[in-house]
């Protein structure tokens, strides 16, 4: 029985080396689309990959900037079922733009869209969305709430765990007893710079701090680089192949995201360092409060002390990371599966194409 064709409009994907969370929610759900649908995803090719690639079950077509018109067009050619759009756009006039040039290149197509990020603010605009799209695949219940004021067809599909990538990991030596880890972005608003100024006020001699992103080119800053200079605890590296291998190296793991837009609707990073069984404290947002049962399987703080009490508490008390890392495992695996949101997500896609 032939299947279902499906194509996934999305700018930034592998193999880019960045630390995404949208890439990282869609290299977790496309494998299992993969085994539903005829799967093609449409991306930017940035640099010399290849234009055409067979990954995973589905196909990876990449095409040169502009990548909105030339991604269309593709997706034209290719006659799919379905074209889901998706983005980390947080702002509303940019999405209503984005969408208005979508609709006139592909006005006859159906067209459903992925939305992985909340907005940073809502907007009149949004009202047109239900002219724009048949369905909004949302990543949080936060942005689903916030879709919803706008477009009956949000729905939430959550990011996940792959189980699968639990079993290959590899032993990553450390250099002291206690690891704690950051992984993400060296950028303002996900607060590395605050991380390294409570680990050097606690200065654990038991501990180090591991970081690493993509971007560390603009972390080796002139106010930052004198606080890690000269310093063996603190390891600040770039993009990583084998990020689950490193996070299962940590023992505790910082998620410092501090705003509710521009990041995926729940933190993958926190997903996947609570499904390796690791103490995790986070900043209290939207993003991540859905995670984590303050107390019980991780801390959520709010201000620079608490991160540093929440810390320090950590660094002394083997048993509360342990405790925190078996309560936080069991909560991901048994409500944050990625099959669960692929059956989902699956569903609402079929219930779309079968529709008039």
């Amino acid at each position: 029985m032939k299947r279902p064709k499906v194509v996934i409009l999305v700018k930034y994907f592998m193999p880019l080396k960045i630390v995404s969370g949208n890439i990282g929610f869609y290299k977790q759900l496309l494998p299992k689309l993969a085994g539903i649908f005829d799967l093609h995803v449409i991306t930017y090719n940035k640099s010399d990959s290849l234009s055409l690639e067979k990954r995973d079950g589905y196909v990876i077509h990449r095409v040169r900037s502009p990548f909105l018109l030339n991604g269309t067009l593709l997706a034209r050619k290719l006659k799919p079922d379905l074209i889901i759009f998706g983005t980390g756009i947080w702002k509303a006039m940019h999405h209503f733009a984005y969408s208005s040039l979508l609709k006139m290149l592909i006005f006859d197509k159906k067209v459903a869209l992925q939305q992985n990020v909340a907005l940073r603010q809502t907007s009149l605009f949004l009202r047109f969305l239900p002219f724009f799209y048949k369905s909004i695949f949302c990543a949080g219940e936060h942005v689903t709430k916030q879709f919803l004021l706008y477009h009956h067809g949000a729905i939430n599909i959550q990011p996940g765990i792959n189980k699968d990538n639990l079993r290959k990991l590899k032993e990553i030596s450390k250099g002291r007893d206690i690891r704690i880890g950051f992984f993400g972005q060296y950028i303002e608003h996900k607060s590395p710079e605050e991380l390294i100024e409570v680990f050097t006020e606690i200065n654990p001699t038991n501990a180090e701090l591991f970081m690493a992103a993509h971007n560390i080119g603009n972390f080796k800053q002139e106010r930052i680089i004198p606080k890690i200079k000269g310093r063996k605890d603190i390891i600040a590296v770039g993009y990583l192949t084998d990020i689950y291998s490193y996070i299962n190296s940590c023992d505790i793991v910082v998620v410092p995201f501090k705003i509710d837009y521009s990041i995926l609707g729940i933190a993958q990073t926190a997903i996947d360092a609570m499904a390796l069984g690791k103490a995790v404290v986070a900043y209290d947002s939207a993003t991540l409060r859905p995670l984590i049962e303050n107390g019980v399987d991780g801390y959520l703080y709010r201000t620079k002390d608490e991160l540093k009490m929440h810390l320090s508490t950590l660094l002394r008390d083997k048993e509360k990371r342990l405790s925190f890392g078996l309560h936080a495992r069991n909560k991901i695996m048994n409500n944050f599966n990625i099959d669960d949101s692929a059956k989902k997500m699956g569903e609402e896609i079929e219930r779309i194409i079968s529709r008039p």
